[in-house]
């Protein structure tokens, strides 16, 4: 099921960039847009990769601090509504904690002592950060009025919009799941919530892939 989903996110994730390399000049918004297909994209590779030849080591995939991107991408996707792309500074800053996840994430690739010392503590305060990052940036995000009036902007803006109650949503799942499995003392099934983030990933190149083929339909009525 994980590698019918994946294999459904990398399609999807090609054919909207293919659109969006032929839907004409992009903005800031429209740039941002095809960074979070990248992201999107390579993250279902990297998943199918690891479903289809290290089933064993689960650790290869939940280590992966991709949860830390999605916080940010939101709120650099919603910073070029205004025409802007981020600078270096607040690139940076907002990057800061995944910086930090991928050092972690090598040192539990590259040394399996420090992986069986650390490895669950890595993991817990791992989902946590991500929780309250998904929280923090769309819950903010869905309480900020701002970007510019212009019509394609606005095209944006909605979709935006939708993506962040999702996301938001995705969060909210996770520490519903997390709550009910430390007060019945059982763990929840890994596959479960491995599926919601992989639907709505799904979902969100769905909206993708609208709002790239709305491009191209404006582009050739014009």
């Amino acid at each position: 099921m994980i590698e019918f989903i994946t294999s459904c996110i990398i399609v999807l994730s090609l054919i909207t960039m293919y659109l969006s390399f032929h839907a004409g000049k992009a903005n800031a918004f429209d740039k941002m847009v095809n960074v979070g297909i990248a992201v999107i994209l390579f993250h279902g590779i990297f998943v199918l990769i690891c479903e289809l030849f290290f089933p064993l080591q689960r650790y290869i995939d939940a280590a992966a601090p991709f949860g830390l991107l999605y916080g940010p991408l939101c709120y650099f996707s919603f910073y070029a509504l205004s025409g802007k792309l981020p600078d270096r500074n607040r690139l940076f800053l907002h990057l800061m904690p995944v910086i930090v996840g991928i050092g972690f994430y090598l040192m539990i690739l590259w040394s399996s002592s420090f992986r069986d010392a650390y490895y669950l503590l890595i993991i817990r305060v791992l989902y946590i950060c991500v929780e309250i990052s998904m929280i923090s940036y769309t819950g903010l995000l869905l309480f900020y009025n701002g970007g510019d009036e212009k019509e394609r902007t606005q095209e944006g803006k909605k979709m935006l919009i939708t993506v962040l109650v999702l996301v938001f949503m995705v969060a909210v799942m996770f520490i519903t799941l997390s709550y009910a499995s430390n007060l019945s003392k059982r763990k929840v099934s890994w596959l479960l919530p491995r599926m919601i983030i992989y639907f709505a990933m799904f979902t969100v190149m769905i909206f993708a892939f609208r709002y790239q083929a709305a491009r191209i339909l404006k582009k050739t009525q014009a």
